[in-house]
């Protein structure tokens, strides 16, 4: 950076992080003893990793090393839970914006996934893809004590940097008395934590909205096989070398 006071606690930390997500898939699937288990022989090797690699650069060994960042994106992609949390349903439609200007608008209306214009922006459309959970539970079934429970186990078997999360809560099952008693009982064990009321408003074009199963088997029978080669030569325009003023785009 350009100032040499953050490059001297750059240089003498060296924090990283090496995150893991879909922590309610694996739990559901492998039980927690063994889901411990990965974690603590995981979080060995990523510090003899760091260890042998900080050695061979003639740099500090990294203050922190692991994580569990919110994993957004990445999970959607892959079709796991997200981080720590469990899936909003079981059964859901994942809508996403894309502009008008994008070439994927040709791809995706040819194989049939639904779409309609975007309320909210006339240069975008809104498209509709079905998404399967391959999780028992939902965040509906999952209580405040078991979300934090899950998060201290985390924060002590794997992640040195702050775990990301948002517990979610039932404002008719949970008073203000109930959190605070949470909080205080589970603080000592975290670095930070987020409290969130489920938010049970329906509205136009929400990100994700519970469907059946049914109803899922009936949309995914109407997508068309994806022509995935025909977009060969696209690349999306992404921003690198930040400053506060500017991006130099490759």
């Amino acid at each position: 950076t350009h100032r040499s006071e953050t490059n001297s606690v750059v240089a003498r930390n060296r924090r990283t992080g090496v995150s893991v997500s879909s922590v309610a898939d694996a739990m559901e699937k492998m039980g927690v003893e063994k889901l411990i288990q990965w974690l603590r022989d995981g979080y060995k090797l990523v510090r003899e990793c760091n260890a042998k690699l900080a050695n061979e650069a003639g740099i500090p060994i990294s203050l922190k090393v692991t994580a569990v960042k919110p994993s957004g994106t990445i999970s959607l992609l892959a079709g796991t839970s997200p981080g720590m949390h469990y899936p909003p349903f079981t059964y859901a439609i994942r809508r996403i914006r894309i502009a008008k200007s994008s070439r994927l608008n040709a791809l995706l209306q040819q194989v049939s996934i639904p779409y309609e214009e975007d309320i909210y922006d006339s240069s975008a459309y809104v498209y509709e893809f079905p998404l399967h959970y391959d999780n028992p539970k939902s965040i509906d079934d999952v209580s405040v004590w078991e979300q934090m429970s899950i998060l201290a186990m985390l924060q002590r078997e794997w992640s040195d940097n702050m775990v990301s999360n948002t517990i979610e809560f039932d404002k008719d099952l949970y008073s203000p008395k109930d959190l605070a008693n949470a909080i205080k009982l589970f603080l000592p064990m975290l670095k930070s934590t987020t409290l969130l009321p489920k938010d049970k408003q329906i509205y136009p074009q929400m990100p994700f909205e519970k469907i059946s199963r049914n109803e899922y088997e009936k949309r995914v029978k109407a997508i068309k096989a994806i022509e995935w080669e025909s977009l060969s030569h696209h690349h999306a325009n992404g921003d690198r070398y930040c400053s506060k003023e500017s991006c130099r785009i490759f």
